[in-house]
């Protein structure tokens, strides 16, 4: 993926969070754009725990593995199963 696709995301108005999907599997959560640096070749994700204001661990993703972005707020993912009544 390019730097400047991720970037679209992090200045969309109104930021929307996003979830940034690597292809060993793993995803990081962008719920807020001071949470993310895009650089040329990584990105660079700052990991807040439930309830803490401040980061305290970053994890840092090639661009090379980031597989594709989705929104967290539920549109443009996969479908969900309507429930049955």
């Amino acid at each position: 993926m390019t730097p400047e696709t991720i970037q679209k995301h992090v200045l969309h108005h109104p930021f929307q969070p996003f979830r940034v999907c690597l292809s060993d599997g793993s995803a990081y959560e962008v719920r807020q754009p001071e949470m993310i640096l895009v650089l040329q070749r990584e990105v660079i994700i700052a990991l807040p725990r439930t309830g803490e204001r401040f980061p305290r661990h970053t994890v840092y993703c090639d661009l090379l593995h980031i597989t594709r972005i989705e929104p967290l707020n539920g549109r443009g993912g996969k479908p969900r199963a309507k429930p049955r009544r």
